[in-house]
C-alpha cells in the first residue's frame, strides 16, 4: 500500500494544501515516513522556500513523524519501535 493510500484510509482527511506537500508514492512504512520527514525538514533548512511553502514543508515533516507513530501504533504495537522514532527526531541530525 503506498502513502497516498493509507492516509486516505484515514477517518479525517489530509486538507488539501497540505496533502500537496506530501509525497504520497511511497510504501507506507514507519522509517519512509520519518525518511520523508527529514528531507521536508531538510528542505526548510537549505531556506530555498518562500515562507507560505517553508511553513508546509514544517507541516509535511511533522504530518510524517505523526503518521509514522500511528503506523507504529496501529500496525507494530511495539514500544521499542516507536521509542526509536523518538530517538531518531530527537537526535543530532534533527537539530543541525
Amino acid at each position: 500500500m503506498t502513502f497516498g493510500e493509507w492516509i486516505d484510509r484515514r477517518e479525517r482527511p489530509v486538507p488539501e494544501p497540505l496533502r500537496r506537500h506530501l509525497n504520497t508514492d511511497g510504501t507506507v512504512t514507519a522509517d519512509a515516513m520519518v525518511r520523508a520527514a527529514e528531507r521536508a525538514a531538510q528542505a526548510c533548512r537549505a531556506g530555498t522556500h518562500r515562507d507560505r511553502d517553508a511553513a508546509f514543508g514544517l507541516l509535511a515533516a511533522d504530518a510524517y513523524i505523526t503518521y509514522a507513530c500511528l503506523w507504529l501504533v496501529v500496525n507494530d504495537g511495539c514500544t521499542d519501535a516507536l521509542k526509536s522514532v523518538v530517538r531518531r527526531v530527537a537526535g543530532a541530525a534533527w537539530r543541525e
